[in-house]
């Protein structure tokens, strides 16, 4: 498939897959009406059937996984993100460390591959997704899908089914500021030894090998053209990433990057997910030849014409190192990105509301890559605005 293919693919196609059915009393109706008989007269199910799309029940059982995967509404904390743990994650023989990262060792391999638990949602719960006629899978009566990461999240679990090598972690807390691989990079570093290669699968649209995140270089430019090469037409080399977990790794591991799992507008209400792009992908890391991709890049190499393009100011002068945490140790920051507050000398919220002013007049493409990254265009901007 031509990683192209989606965005030739029209998502006004009327669904003829239609809605998950979020509510065990209509889920129990829907039932009743299979069978053919009255829904009001059903009586309740001993169990909840899987809320999968009523059409859709011909899919693989893996595809339809993932859609199951795409009705939990996942908080970090949530007890549905728990329950999604407890669903697909842990019966794969997964371990939990201290903050609750799932990891699996496959085999013997220097990758290890990423993704993360927790979703934006605004509550916690179930929630009706639709795939339509073409592939896409939306959630239309929610805040967002929450494909970011459920997505990562499904490929990695069928990875591990189809035994492919590495180490597998399941972050805790990502949306947070990266808290879960935080805690890796501080407390475990043991579990990094060995490690050459941090995949995420935490990377909107089609074609992404991230080479640069969380403000500076997490991988070599030889690695990501290798990886691009192997993984096909299409695939490129993307210097515009924001952040995601493999960036809490960058003074451990030396190529680290996230790459694109085909859904759009995260963090949105238009959220949506490609899902034969997504299968295609598994095919395609199912035939990854990692031990042929190139290790360039030094552990903590940084790339200081890039940062100073697009922040004005080395890297090292204006945000703590990625396990986040201030130069002493002793101080720990609310994430990956810590806050204004932690910074020397400690200004005033209203400085720091002028220096953040001042950073984005400065440097509006980059503000503009990190908003698009969110999902967040200019009618949310201007209904910010002018509320």
């Amino acid at each position: 498939m031509s990683p192209a293919s989606p965005v030739m693919s029209s998502k006004d196609t009327a669904p003829h897959h239609i809605t998950t059915l979020g509510s065990p009393t209509i889920q129990m109706h829907a039932r009743a009406r299979r069978k053919g008989k009255g829904g009001h007269r059903a009586s309740p199910p001993s169990f909840l059937e899987p809320l999968v799309p009523l059409a859709a029940q011909d899919l693989p059982i893996a595809e339809k996984r993932l859609l199951e995967m795409l009705t939990y509404m996942r908080p970090h904390g949530s007890k549905a993100e728990l329950k999604f743990i407890n669903r697909f994650i842990r019966p794969l023989g997964v371990r939990e460390d201290a903050f609750g990262n799932l990891i699996k060792v496959v085999g013997s391999s220097p990758v290890l591959w990423s993704s993360h638990t927790d979703s934006v949602h605004g509550r916690s719960g179930r929630q009706s997704v639709d795939l339509s006629g073409d592939g896409w899978v939306t959630a239309p009566h929610s805040d967002c899908l929450g494909a970011d990461c459920a997505a990562g999240v499904w490929i990695m679990c069928e990875m591990i089914r189809l035994n492919i090598p590495g180490t597998y972690v399941f972050h805790r807390d990502e949306e947070s500021g990266g808290n879960g691989s935080t805690y890796i990079a501080r407390h475990t570093p043991e579990l990094l030894k060995g490690i050459k290669y941090a995949i995420a699968f935490d990377r909107k649209a089609f074609s992404s090998v991230i080479t640069h995140q969380f403000g500076g270089r997490g991988c070599s430019d030889a690695f990501a053209n290798d990886l691009c090469h192997q993984l096909g037409d299409g695939w490129q080399p993307d210097d515009g990433g924001t952040f995601t977990d493999t960036a809490m790794y960058f003074d451990h591991v030396p190529e680290c990057t996230n790459i694109s799992v085909g859904y759009l507008d995260q963090h949105t209400s238009r959220e949506s997910l490609f899902l034969p792009f997504l299968v295609d992908l598994l095919g395609r890391m199912a035939a990854l030849d990692v031990d042929a991709l190139p290790c360039v890049r030094k552990p903590g190499e940084d790339d200081e014409d890039y940062f100073r393009h697009y922040h004005g100011s080395p890297r090292s002068n204006r945000y703590y190192s990625a396990t986040g945490y201030n130069d002493d140790s002793s101080i720990r920051t609310t994430g990956g990105w810590g806050t204004w507050d932690d910074f020397e000398p400690k200004p005033s919220y209203r400085a720091a509301r002028e220096r953040l002013l001042d950073a984005i007049a400065d440097h509006p493409d980059a503000v503009a890559e990190i908003l698009d990254a969110y999902g967040i265009g200019a009618d949310e901007i201007l209904m910010a605005a002018y509320k």
